[in-house]
């Protein structure tokens, strides 16, 4: 328990929190005659700080009130309280510097002392022995709470309770750090054969909640025991015994009319019965001179007929929920299905204080602790409003009845159907919102009378058409209450403006989780799997725009993959992070068979080429392995390619699922084919544009689609207009060879000003900025070191392709993505478990995405047919028929040093019309060296000076003078094998 004491000693006495107050007073501690300003506009200090005998740290301020105050009540003067919150002070202190009361099984436990049971003592039987209450433990139960109060509730201190079994009996004793407590229940009416009263145990300081409660004897209590009943009625009939003791000629009244004794500045106060959470809530309210009635739990029902008794005596109920989620959620079905029952709502910044175990305050003990006069408690109450939202009158002379809109009231039913004014400072208009399972829908004013006119009818819910309205309604309704609904200016724009203000938390993601909003519920992706979290459940803080809402169920699946990462160990391009990867599903989600498709970088070797003419075995092979990544017939290397490929696709995927933006993972998806093709000639037609289209028909993300064709970002001012804060994705579709990926560099790894045509141009941070994907059906434009930092490649087999006319690939047929499925994926003939399997392939593919998210790891494709189609556009045709033939693995231009001049003059010579200038030339031949397999370097190590230089002195033929020249030395792979046998052969095995 958290007190005085308490802080004081987790403080040195107090020094701590006085030396937070006043810094300036640190050289004093020690001094106790040295004094210190207090405040700092003080020209002469007057104050000092000192222990009191009683061991605690004072401060005395000479020049103010000239009396010792110590931490606590410094704290208090500080903040401006007064002495009627020092409860509250010392709480609040506490979660200032972090004191907490943490429950342990190592200090919160009873003494246990075991004994035979006495010849009185029945076997199976409780007993218990009461005793008086203690201050500390009337602390424990709440402000206020005398032993008055827990004898009207019938409540007890108990000093040891016990059961009898085998003839031996274990004594619980209750101790500071244990108490128990034990309440008689009175049952009215009980059923034949069972007591008319039953024990209810309540141990606070119980570490696992589950033990917290315990009833005896077995099966005594009701199912639907409503505590507090039997006192309720038994206040009634004292309250009005008091009353006719005073007056005569009083009639029996219902509490509501009954006034209190005294006066609340001025104003007669009256009786009421409180519905509340729990027992100590239940023991505030009593302690405040009112009648408590609460449930087995917070999430039991209240059905009519109690309401009724309830009523019956008491006139009026309010009802007091909790304010966590089950707690609002319950409060608000309760004010909905009697709406004549008042709720009072405890203001949200409770929930900013926390309790004394340093979690979040949420029930009436908990603002006690913090309001505790009878002052606040009144204040409280008279915020307490029904849902009923009219008011009806019935004229004495004529009988008519007449009805009028309470604005206070229908802005409390509205509240809670989730009706509320959107906090948006960029808005000069109040936005209208719903707020309904955590999915946030924009409304009109319309809206909000015709959602009210639906509720009169009982028809379906507008944005849940599975739902009911006025399903569980107690209440009549009148034609002059639904003429008034169509009729009244409570309605209107300026009166609804004033509904409550919300401000919905839309985060969706952090570094390493990733949600997902379903028609059911949220998806929570983590390093270590995902979760489905239903929205029935009440246990999510965060929300979504309707429009984005995924519109179908989830249900989860087993895992379709699973890839293992092996540390330290690389793919053959010495980069790429080595992975193994086992598909246990390949069929159940068609999205995960594309992907695969698209990843048979040797399909035709596994399909054709293993059944030459053979078309009959073909077609049965493919149809007995449709979606294999690991194909028959083909070498160890390549399933390890393909299987790369695929885990390259699962990884990108993942990766713009994730809408965190990490400053060390600023990576466009760059989509391209690997397919090898002539210089310049766009190939297409692999399935590339489907890759995006599914992210955006499966999630209903906001993707932005540009023309990479036409896009000219340097002309084009107004080229990212349609791009808003809520867009995802920037695709960028079929960009040319000319395209250059360097204009982008700056909207993908920095903030991206956006200028809508006709509006304000506005600026996306990079934490909130889309990120972006390319497509292109060529070579990309840029392949450098800079470009390759930034892009994140994927490549696409040509599994997929279109014959035609001049087939220069000489295929068999063409191959859609429907020949597949022998359907059209995401139409409306998609079934709702298709649907569900690829929704969790993509959660699948965002949990092994998130699993590395944290790690320095970058999974690229196979990327040698991409690089062999750089090089060949970087050489071009020409020259690459020219350089093939002049520097033949067999011909007299290899091995040897030439002179670059005249190797370039015979180039120029032996092509005419070429206009490439001498650093042109050389861009060729470094990318033909690479190129060409029989060629192992362009001027290796050893032709190079100390300047990694190849130059050497020559005679110029036509003067004959000595000058140096630059040369150039293409070294085959034989004759760089040939070299190192030598070496091998002169100085032995491991020469270099």
């Amino acid at each position: 328990m958290i007190d005085k004491e308490r802080v004081m000693e987790e403080t040195r006495q107090g020094l701590d929190i006085l030396l937070d107050l006043y810094p300036q007073a640190k050289d004093c501690v020690n001094n106790k005659n040295k004094q210190f300003k207090m405040r700092l506009s003080e020209k002469t200090p007057s104050a000092t700080i000192r222990q009191n005998k009683a061991g605690l740290w004072v401060v005395h301020d000479f020049g103010g009130d000239d009396e010792d105050l110590n931490a606590i009540d410094a704290w208090m003067r500080v903040h401006g309280w007064d002495r009627s919150r020092f409860g509250a002070a010392v709480l609040a202190i506490a979660q200032e510097f972090g004191i907490r009361d943490e429950l342990s099984p190592d200090k919160n436990f009873a003494r246990v002392v075991e004994r035979a049971a006495t010849e009185d003592e029945h076997e199976g039987q409780w007993y218990y022995e009461i005793r008086e209450f203690t201050d500390r433990e009337l602390k424990i139960l709440g402000p206020m709470v005398t032993r008055d109060t827990c004898k009207r509730l019938h409540w007890h201190a108990l000093e040891w309770l016990g059961k009898v079994k085998d003839r031996r009996i274990k004594e619980f004793h209750s101790n500071e750090s244990f108490p128990i407590f034990l309440r008689e229940c009175f049952v009215d009416h009980p059923e034949d054969g069972k007591p008319d009263r039953f024990y209810k145990v309540y141990r606070p300081y119980e570490p696992d909640k589950k033990w917290r409660f315990m009833y005896f004897p077995d099966g005594a209590k009701p199912a639907n025991y409503i505590n507090g009943l039997a006192e309720l009625r038994k206040a009634h009939e004292q309250l009005n015994k008091d009353q006719r003791a005073f007056d005569e000629n009083w009639e029996t009244k219902k509490l509501c009319d009954i006034p209190r004794p005294g006066a609340d500045r001025g104003v007669t106060r009256y009786y009421r019965a409180v519905l509340c959470s729990g027992e100590r809530d239940a023991l505030c309210v009593a302690a405040r001179g009112d009648c408590p009635v609460w449930l087995n739990s917070e999430t039991a029902r209240l059905d009519q007929q109690d309401y009724i008794t309830i009523i019956r005596y008491a006139g009026e109920l309010v009802n007091i929920p909790d304010l966590d989620a089950t707690g609002i959620s319950r409060g608000s079905a309760q004010a909905l299905k009697y709406m004549e029952m008042k709720t009072c709502w405890l203001p949200d910044s409770l929930k900013e204080m926390k309790d004394n175990r340093g979690r979040p305050s949420k029930d009436f003990r908990d603002w006690c602790q913090y309001f505790p006069t009878m002052a606040d408690y009144f204040d409280l109450m008279d915020r307490a409003v029904e849902a009923k939202f009219w008011v009806t009158k019935t004229s004495e002379k004529s009988g008519e009845r007449r009805h009028r809109i309470d604005a206070t009231c229908l802005h409390q039913f509205l509240r809670l159907h989730g009706f509320a004014v959107l906090r948006d400072d960029n808005d000069t208009e109040p936005q209208l919102v719903r707020v309904k399972d955590n999915i946030v829908y924009r409304k009109h004013p319309r809206d909000v009378r015709d959602f009210v006119r639906l509720w009169a009818m009982g028809t379906k819910d507008p944005d849940r058409p599975n739902e009911t309205l006025r399903q569980d309604t107690l209440i009549r309704l009148e034609h002059g209450v639904r003429n008034l609904i169509l009729t009244d200016v409570a309605f209107t724009p300026a009166y609804l403006s004033a509904l409550t203000t919300v401000d919905p938390d839309f985060s969706d993601h952090t570094i390493l989780t990733q949600d997902f909003y379903f028609r059911n519920g949220l998806v929570h992706c983590h390093g270590n799997g995902y979760d489905l979290h239903l929205y029935r459940d009440h246990a999510l803080d965060t929300c979504v725009w309707s429009q984005t809402v995924i519109p179908h169920d989830f249900r989860k699946l087993p895992p379709m993959f699973n890839i293992e990462w092996l540390p330290g160990e690389t793919m053959d391009d010495g980069r790429t992070p080595r992975f193994t990867l086992k598909v246990t599903d390949s069929r159940s989600s068609h999205l995960f068979g594309y992907l695969i498709n698209t990843s048979r970088l040797y399909w035709r070797q596994e399909i054709e080429e293993q059944f030459p003419g053979s078309p009959d075995a073909q077609r049965a092979y493919h149809e007995m392995h449709p979606f294999d990544i690991a194909g028959e017939g083909l070498t160890e290397q390549q399933h390890e390619e393909q299987a790369q490929c695929l885990v390259n696709k699962l990884f990108t995927l993942g990766y713009l699922l994730h809408a965190y933006k990490s400053p060390s993972r600023t990576w466009a998806a760059f989509l391209m084919d690997n397919r090898i093709a002539e210089t310049n000639e766009a190939n297409g037609r692999s399935g590339k544009s489907f890759f995006t289209e599914a992210l955006k028909q499966l999630l209903h993300l906001d993707i932005t689609t540009l023309d990479g064709k036409v896009l000219d970002l340097q002309k084009d001012t107004h080229a990212l207009s349609d791009v808003t804060r809520y867009t995802r994705l920037v695709r960028v579709e079929d960009i040319n060879q000319y395209t250059s990926v360097k204009d982008f560099y700056n909207l993908i790894s920095g903030d991206m000003r956006v200028n809508p045509k006709g509006l304000t141009p506005f600026t996306i941070p990079f934490s909130d900025s889309p990120k972006f994907l390319f497509s292109t059906n060529y070579v990309p434009g840029d392949f450098d070191a800079s470009s390759d930092a930034r892009m994140l490649y994927v490549t696409f087999s040509d599994y997929y392709h279109q014959c035609t006319a001049e087939n220069p690939f000489g295929y068999q047929e063409s191959r859609t993505i429907y020949d597949d499925f022998q359907k059209n994926l995401f139409d409306s003939m998609y079934t709702e478990e298709e649907w569900n399997a690829d929704l969790n392939l993509l959660m699948q593919c965002e949990q092994f995405y998130l699993s590395i998210a944290n790690k320095p790891i970058k999974i690229l494709p196979p990327m040698q047919n991409i690089i062999q189609r750089k090089l060949k556009t970087e050489m071009g045709p020409q020259f690459e028929e020219w350089a093939s033939t002049f520097f033949a693995p067999d011909g007299p231009n290899v091995n040897r040093q030439l002179v670059r001049k005249n190797v370039y003059e015979t180039y120029l010579k032996d092509c005419p019309g070429t206009k490439d200038a001498m650093r042109r030339f050389t861009g060729r031949l470094k990318a033909f060296a690479k190129w060409a397999s029989w060629i192992y370097a362009l001027n290796p190590a050893d032709v190079l000076n100390t300047q990694g230089r190849n130059i050497r002195t020559c005679r110029d033929a036509t003067n004959g003078e000595l000058v140096q020249e630059e040369m150039l030395h293409l070294r085959t792979v034989e004759e760089e094998k040939r070299l190192k046998q030598s070496m091998q052969d002169a100085w032995g095995p491991g020469a270099k």
